[in-house]
């Protein structure tokens, strides 16, 4: 008895662990093209689809690529309603985990297990190759798991056998037994290595009718839920649409296969003689018959899933009451840190966030200063600490990205990021030093500013707002453009101020405490259109040229007008 179950562990844990090596060679070797598979889910659903169905293909993990998909949505880079093709291509893609276990090629296990491992060790500076040995590495692995499972069972298939009759297809409860068998199957290990096991125990003869297969087949698919289910717990309500829908999917699946259930044995029985062939292509028809059903009403599905979990529109309050307490933003979720282009993704949306509280600021000086609105104050000082909050956690979490297996772009993206974050908080902090002036103004009602001087700081914040919104909106390289073309206004401008304060010093027509404040939101917007032009240097410039090198790039300096110019 003991013999069999160490035996079954030692092959099961083979046989996970090559499917992680699997999965983490070929995650490395589609992380550059991870981005590009996710522009695919913003055209329709049938794009979507295909999406799904490659991605989990490529990384032999449907837990894995919903789980991604859940951080995607949740980081605001994917829609719930495109998505929903996604998850019906991940269930389609990930049965060819249990198409390849299906062949014979045991013989070829610790001969490929050999090979990877070559190319792993014998090439630690080729990027590519080492991680195509992690690949290879882990198929044979996964091979040999099964050869050890298949091993240690093959002398016991009489006393198996007995144990597995208790999940046969004769009856209804029978069937309910199998079902929730694959469901806790897959919930505790993975969905493939549940099925694994079910193609070693056919290989020896215990499994000689697919019918009792196919409720514990049914079962794995609805297990393989658990993964979305636990990437959505802190995620937003987007993302707990699309976990939703993953899980109503494959339910939907099981429900109508159980209830159809004397066609399946019939008609997977056509496809091959070989039972463990047909345990296969079982998983193969069920995930090819539930997208043949939903694809047609995904659209129908997803105003359901409003309705079920409606969007809450977030508000200043919202976002003030959200960051004030040091709470972690939601952004930021280490689970995903082990899938690097998802993780920087989900840095570059909090970046975002964190330019659009930037924004709230400088629009809540034009307001309170400028047009009474003294109630902007102190969301301003809550705004301030928001960017402080942000900029913290920013760096804490890019310092545990850092630990991970990154590409050369991805450890330039990582520097950019730190580098966009501090500029962002130096304007934060500038800004907040205006606050003392703008309190005098509307609390204590002092003229800090005469007529004249009002209205030259009145035109120059103008500006800065301005600024302040293209900043946060900027998604193109004319944005970029249009952003360094308003820094250089600006900064003529406060030079023109400061000539004019320079001139009434000559002449001696100025008073004295109002020139000080003048000087001092002069100084102040310097410093601010400064730190500005750094973050659109150091982060936006960067940034889109990683994003956009296969396209175009940008020049060292910009041209004696001061315009960025495209090559």
């Amino acid at each position: 008895m003991l013999s069999i179950l160490f035996g079954v562990l030692g092959g099961l844990g083979l046989f996970l662990l090559g499917i992680k090596l699997m999965e983490d060679g070929l995650h490395h070797l589609a992380g550059e093209y991870l981005k590009r598979i996710l522009s695919i889910l913003t055209k329709n659903r049938f794009a979507s689809l295909l999406a799904g169905l490659a991605m989990t293909a490529a990384i032999q993990s449907s837990s894995a690529t919903t789980a991604m998909l859940v951080g995607f949505i949740n980081a605001g880079f994917a829609s719930v309603a495109n998505s929903l093709g996604f998850l019906l291509g991940a269930n389609i893609g990930t049965t060819t985990t249990a198409q390849i276990m299906s062949f014979k090629l045991d013989q070829y296990a610790l001969p490929v297990l050999g090979l990877g491992a070559l190319l792993y060790l014998f090439f630690p500076n080729r990027e590519r190759v080492k991680n195509a040995g992690l690949v290879i590495a882990g198929l044979g692995m996964m091979f040999f798991g099964m050869v050890v499972m298949k091993d240690t069972i093959a002398p016991h298939t009489s006393t198996i056998g007995q144990w597995f009759l208790l999940c046969n297809a004769h009856s209804f409860w029978t069937m309910i037994l199998g079902l929730l068998v694959g469901i806790l199957g897959a919930s505790l290990v993975h969905s493939g290595a549940a099925l694994g096991i079910l193609i070693a125990f056919a290989s020896t003869g215990i499994i000689v009718d697919v019918a009792n297969a196919i409720p514990i087949i049914v079962g794995c698919e609805v297990g393989t839920c658990i993964a979305a289910v636990l990437a959505c717990l802190r995620a937003n309500r987007a993302a707990k649409k699309a976990a939703v829908a993953h899980i109503l999917f494959n339910v939907i699946g099981a429900l109508f296969v159980l209830s159809t259930f004397p066609v399946w044995p019939w008609l997977v029985a056509q496809t091959s003689s070989s039972v463990v062939r047909q345990i296969a292509n079982m998983h193969t028809l069920s995930s090819l018959t539930k997208c043949v059903l939903l694809l047609p009403v995904l659209p129908l599905f997803s105003r359901m899933l409003d309705w079920l979990i409606p969007d809450k529109n977030e508000t200043s309050i919202d976002l003030i009451n959200k960051y004030k307490s040091f709470a972690r933003s939601e952004n930021l979720n280490k689970d995903n840190l082990t899938t690097p282009s998802l993780a920087l993704l989900q840095t570059h949306k909090e970046i975002g966030v964190m330019a659009q509280v930037i924004s709230k600021m400088i629009t809540g000086i034009q307001q309170s200063l400028f047009q009474g609105q003294e109630d902007k104050i102190l969301k301003v000082k809550h705004y301030e600490d928001i960017v402080d909050n942000m900029k913290r956690d920013i760096r804490d979490y890019v310092s545990l990205l850092a630990q991970q297996q990154l590409t050369t772009k991805q450890s330039v993206e990582i520097t950019s990021i730190l580098e966009g974050a501090s500029e962002l908080e130096r304007v934060g902090d500038h800004l907040e030093s205006m606050l003392k002036y703008v309190l005098l103004a509307t609390k204590e009602k002092v003229m800090v500013l005469d007529a004249n001087n009002r209205s030259k700081i009145e035109h120059i914040i103008n500006h800065c707002v301005e600024l302040g919104n293209l900043i946060q909106q900027c998604n193109s390289f004319e944005a970029i453009g249009n952003i360094t073309s308003l820094i250089k206004q600006i900064e003529k401008d406060t030079k023109t101020a400061r000539e004019y304060y320079i001139g009434c010093l000559r002449s001696g027509s100025w008073n004295l405490f109002s020139d000080m404040s003048f000087v001092e939101f002069i100084t102040i917007m310097e410093k601010y259109t400064r730190h500005c032009r750094s973050f659109t240097g150091k982060y936006l410039k960067q940034l889109h040229e990683i994003n956009n090198k296969h396209k175009y790039k940008f020049v060292g300096k910009e041209n004696k007008n001061g315009e960025v110019q495209q090559v």
